[in-house]
């Protein structure tokens, strides 16, 4: 993990990589919060429910010192982060499927999240213009990280 922003920077990104699968479906979005039993708008939501460690990575970066015990660099946290996908629509036309096979394509072809994608959707945040800008993931760092972001599906 980057700083204190990368969970979310990351999730901003992905919400941005699914909005992709949405042109197949008039007026559908990517929304991003819990799923919800409640007649909703045609979408897709994300929702992060999980986060665990990542058990390959979990040592790879221990923080380093020098000889006057000043840090060199500071340790970063080797998480996964679990999403769950859910879909909604109207099922008499079958939008749901339509969504999920559109956002099952979507990740298949764009399996990493990339420096570019990610400094991409920093930068739109940074943006005043924007109307539905974080402000505050601006300030991070994600893109500069080393590892990439992959998605696996389960």
């Amino acid at each position: 993990m980057s700083n204190h922003l990368a969970i979310a920077a990351a999730t901003a990104t992905l919400k941005k990589l699914l909005e992709q699968a949405t042109g197949l479906v008039n007026g559908a979005s990517v929304t991003v919060g819990r799923p919800t039993q409640e007649e909703s708008p045609t979408r897709i939501n994300l929702y992060l429910y999980q986060i665990s460690p990542n058990a390959s990575l979990r040592n790879f970066d221990l923080p380093s010192r020098r000889e006057d015990g000043t840090v060199v660099q500071r340790p970063q946290a080797a998480i996964d982060l679990h999403y769950l996908l859910t879909f909604y629509g109207k099922e008499k036309d079958l939008e749901p499927q339509i969504l999920l096979g559109s956002a099952i394509r979507v990740l298949h072809t764009q399996p990493i999240l990339t420096q570019d994608m990610i400094r991409r959707e920093l930068e739109r945040n940074s943006d005043p213009a924007e109307v539905d800008r974080i402000e505050a993931l601006a300030e991070g760092d994600l893109a500069d990280q080393v590892e990439r972001i992959r998605f696996t599906p389960q």
